[in-house]
């Protein structure tokens, strides 16, 4: 599995925000290459971790996915659209380690999706 792979590369001794940012990271720069949108058009911010783009609302304005920090080693997976940035619909993420984060948010990139 491609998350098994990429949790392989991260340091065992990494902090929790440390690994799933690295992750999130090696993820988006594969994921990044598919977007329509441009990169002023997609979400930022320090604490944005990972943004999938789910599809186009209008001409200016597109849905992601995302993967966010809100404090140390607590995560929330909201639906958004941007840009302005608002968000649609928010999950909060109870798992504690960081395969169990990431797949959280796969069953429900899958969900939106329709997979």
């Amino acid at each position: 599995m491609i998350l098994d792979e990429l949790l392989s590369q991260v340091p065992k001794t990494a902090e929790l925000d440390e690994k799933v940012k690295r992750i999130c990271d090696e993820i988006m720069k594969e994921e990044s290459l598919k977007f329509k949108s441009t990169v002023e058009q997609r979400p930022k911010g320090a604490n944005i971790f990972l943004a999938i783009e789910l599809g186009q609302c209008d001409q200016d304005e597109f849905e992601y996915l995302t993967l966010e920090r809100e404090f140390k080693e607590k995560y929330i997976v909201a639906h958004v659209t941007c840009p302005p940035l608002r968000r649609k619909r928010v999950w909060e993420v109870t798992e504690v380690n960081e395969k169990k984060i990431l797949q959280f948010y796969v069953n429900i990139l899958k969900y939106m999706k329709g997979e």
